[in-house]
């Protein structure tokens, strides 16, 4: 961020930084839980998986997507590299997201109305990477 913000920018970035990083913190915190569960309940993770992606996961392997997942977790509760971990952290809700499509176009058809909640976390974690800018409380990293 350069030194040459007009004043409404700079009060944009005021105003926005304690929300945003809230935001991180919550989007940070749903990441990690879903990463721990990869290794707490890993025969939970390869239902998931052949379920909603039709793929074929052994139940070795969660525990490695989970480390990942951690470590995504971590960068974005710290705000490292915000470009890279709220993008990958899009692309891969955005997976999941769709992969529940069925659930989203017809919420009472398919008895489980709750699949609709991964779309304003979509929403979230889009909003994180467009700001991404401005979400510098407590970052420990660059943009």
């Amino acid at each position: 961020m350069s030194d040459t913000r007009s004043t409404d920018e700079m009060r944009f970035a005021i105003q926005s930084a304690l929300p945003l990083f809230l935001l991180r913190l919550t989007v940070g915190l749903f990441f990690l839980q879903w990463g721990l569960e990869k290794f707490f309940a890993a025969d939970v993770t390869t239902k998931i998986f052949a379920h909603f992606y039709k793929i074929p996961l052994p139940v070795s392997f969660a525990p490695v997507l989970g480390a990942v997942e951690v470590l995504l977790a971590v960068a974005i509760l710290a705000g490292f590299q915000r470009r890279i971990a709220f993008g990958l952290a899009f692309l891969i809700h955005l997976g999941s997201t769709v992969s529940t499509w069925q659930n989203l176009i017809d919420p009472y058809g398919s008895g489980n109305h709750l699949f609709m909640t991964g779309v304003p976390v979509l929403a979230a974690i889009f909003l994180l990477y467009r700001l991404r800018e401005y979400n510098t409380m407590f970052s420990v990293g660059g943009s």
